[in-house]
């Protein structure tokens, strides 16, 4: 017989409630904690209306387990960063981990952080909109999530080429080229051996051709190759600059490249809209109208020292036959020591000297002028039109506090330069002309503005400002890595960008 509390216990159960009220309960059925373990994720994690719509039905789990397409996504994320994201912010291991947990709680949190992953995937490519909504409606899951990015070709080139650098440098990156003296067409022994396997790593020489330690034509022709999609001079030599970068390592490469994708991403609405995009670490120019590409040109952008600044504007007038301006900061450091040296210097230059930096300047003689005093330089030096004026036929005005704006030039040999950081910090545009006839397509300030009326303007030589009826947006970026329509991967520095003022002008 049983004595104490149980006793007690049972007799209370017997007395003053049925006895099947006192039975054990028993554990809730799977499905019961699957629902509420997501209606908490859910809520914690802000999916709640989503969910709702659903009546809280999985979109990735069968009843024990990842469905196929829970599978796909979740495989999905982890290679994210062929997007230049970081599968932890995806929520990766913590899904990963759930799913070493078995149970429905765990299945029901793994269900909620894949949501979750997808949404923050899709908002760090920059992108907006009823993702998990769609992602439900798609048949074909592999096909939706390819098509998350919408970037267009030029992007998933550039993804393709993180992916195939990261592959490198799992594998251990590329063979090193030891350093010694500078390797040339006729050259023999263990580096060129090296530099061979180091420039088929990357495609620059077929596999085929590594088989020798003599530098050939071949090789000479890979190494050219190579210096020109990373911005060297193209001479077959490897120097010191060349060497510098085939030292760079795979990895090293990849992350330029996811961060180049990142760059790509926020450039979306300026590639699919209308405006100039100027990539100075490339040094080209393009011309955007509603996505399509309906002018490229190559340009020159500022050096070291006057390095051209990155930021957007909006292109507002176009002066034809511009005066030059000389900045002060160019004044003092460059074109008064030359007025020292030659009292010629401004004549010949076509240079004359204002009074000040109001409307109302009047022109100074300079044979008046103490060029050798030591006090700052208050006057103005101005430029006239004419062929050999810096700015050449046309500049591109959009107000800005660097002082930089786009120009044409007299110096059209400079264009041929694989290496075209050569200015104060403006934007030399090799295709000017063409340039302004297009964005002056449609203007209404004079009536049938052509390319012909274009250059009688010119032709007359008297300066004169045309205000666009429809102002351009200008941007001006940097785009480190790309790769081209034929496939091709291409590198350039960082640039650095200049600071605001007047060191930013152009010469």
């Amino acid at each position: 017989m049983l004595h104490g509390p149980l006793s007690r216990l049972l007799f209370l159960c017997a007395v003053l409630a049925p006895l099947s009220a006192c039975a054990p309960v028993p554990p809730p059925p799977p499905e019961a904690v699957f629902q509420r373990t997501l209606v908490a994720e859910a809520e914690t994690l802000g999916l709640t209306p989503f969910y709702e719509e659903r009546g809280f039905t999985p979109l990735w789990a069968d009843e024990e387990r990842l469905s196929d397409r829970g599978q796909a996504l979740l495989d999905w994320l982890a290679s994210a960063d062929g997007d230049g994201l970081y599968p932890g912010d995806l929520q990766v291991p913590a899904i990963r981990d759930e799913l070493l947990i078995e149970g429905p709680e765990s299945l029901a949190r793994a269900e909620a952080r894949l949501s979750a992953g997808l949404v923050r995937y899709r908002t760090g490519l920059g992108g907006e909109g009823a993702t998990l909504r769609d992602a439900a409606a798609a048949e074909d899951l592999p096909a939706f999530l390819s098509g998350l990015p919408p970037w267009g070709d030029e992007y998933r080139r550039l993804r393709s080429a993180q992916a195939a650098y990261r592959r490198i440098a799992e594998a251990g990156s590329w063979p090193t080229v030891e350093p010694g003296p500078t390797l040339r067409e006729g050259d023999q022994g263990q580096r060129v051996v090296n530099l061979r396997a180091r420039l088929a790593a990357t495609d620059d020489l077929p596999v085929e051709a590594q088989a020798s330690d003599l530098f050939n034509g071949a090789l000479d022709q890979a190494v050219r190759r190579f210096q020109a999609r990373h911005g060297l001079v193209v001479d077959g030599a490897v120097g010191a600059l060349t060497q510098a970068a085939l030292d760079v390592p795979a990895g090293e490469r990849a992350l330029v490249l996811a961060a180049n994708l990142a760059r790509l991403r926020a450039l979306h609405p300026v590639l699919t809209g209308t405006g100039v995009v100027v990539n100075v670490a490339e040094a080209r120019l393009r011309l955007v109208r509603e996505g399509q590409e309906v002018l490229a040109s190559r340009v020159i952008v500022g050096r070291q020292g006057w390095s051209t600044p990155l930021f957007s504007g909006v292109i507002r007038e176009i002066e034809v036959n511009p005066y030059w301006i000389v900045p002060p900061r160019i004044a003092r450091l460059e074109v008064i020591p030359k007025i020292r040296r030659d009292p010629a210097y401004l004549r010949e230059k076509n240079m004359k000297v204002l009074s000040g930096w109001t409307e109302d300047a009047t022109e100074v003689d300079p044979a008046t002028v103490d060029w050798s005093a030591k006090t700052p330089f208050r006057l103005r030096l101005r430029q006239e039109p004419g062929p050999r004026n810096p700015l050449g036929a046309v500049k591109f005005l959009f107000p800005n506090s660097h002082h930089v704006y786009l120009h044409d030039t007299p110096e059209r040999r400079l264009f041929e330069r694989s290496e075209r950081a050569l200015s104060h910090g403006c934007v030399r545009v090799e295709r000017a002309f063409d340039l302004a006839a297009l964005l002056l397509e449609g203007e209404t300030e004079w009536t049938s503005w052509s390319p012909q009326l274009l250059a009688e303007v010119i032709a007359e030589g008297q300066p004169l400002r045309i205000r666009l009826a429809h102002p351009v947006p200008v941007h001006l970026v940097s785009l480190t890595a790309w790769v081209d329509t034929e496939g091709i991967t291409h590198f350039r520095p960082e640039s650095c960008t200049g600071e605001a003022g007047e060191t930013c002008c152009d010469a």
